[in-house]
């Protein structure tokens, strides 16, 4: 640490290296060295350095955390699209498309006019996002109704669910519920 102190970079990195040298399970050293070449701006050594870590991790979230800068260094630091793309693919097989990997992977794509992956992309997680809202909104109606005694915004809720997927089984079952209440049997009815 003291050659990182006196700004001796090189010599910094090289003693860090003959610690993960001796001991490969060295992460408090990976660490440091994952520390120092961002410092330094030293991008393609650090994306070296985050797979090597993300290989080791001993968290899901730490290797996907790994993973992920690897694929913002590639774009930001590098602009280096399909690394990039190639980078967000590997944290989508590994973990799933969340919002942000989908918002990334579809951000890179359309940029590098990769039409056909970005069609395919957005096709296979639509779908998922149209389960995750109405889920989302079909709890909001059920906690309005029940817990909160406020029927009106409850069925807002339930019809937007429906607004999005018009078979949704649970927004009709909360809508059915709201019959039971004098002042929106009739909306519920409408909806």
């Amino acid at each position: 640490r003291l050659a990182e102190t006196l700004g001796e970079h090189d010599r910094a990195l090289a003693l860090w290296q003959q610690r993960i040298d001796s001991d490969p399970g060295d992460l408090g050293a990976l660490d440091a060295v994952i520390a120092l070449l961002e410092s330094v701006q030293r991008w393609p050594a650090l994306i070296a350095a985050l797979e090597l870590r993300a290989g080791k991790a001993a968290s899901p979230a730490q290797q996907r955390a790994d993973l992920t800068r690897v694929a913002v260094v590639c774009k930001d630091h590098l602009h280096d699209g399909a690394r990039a793309i190639a980078a967000w693919q590997r944290v989508s097989a590994a973990f799933g498309d969340d919002a942000e990997t989908v918002g990334a992977l579809a951000e890179l794509l359309t940029a590098a006019g990769s039409w056909k992956e970005l069609a395919e992309l957005l096709e296979r997680t639509s779908g998922k996002d149209v389960d995750r809202t109405t889920a989302r909104l079909n709890r909001l109606g059920d906690a309005l109704a029940q817990h909160l005694r406020e029927p009106e915004r409850a069925l807002r809720a339930f019809r937007a669910a429906l607004a999005i997927e018009p078979t949704n089984a649970a927004a009709r079952a909360g809508l059915e519920a709201l019959l039971d209440e004098p002042g929106q049997r009739r909306a519920a009815a409408d909806a």
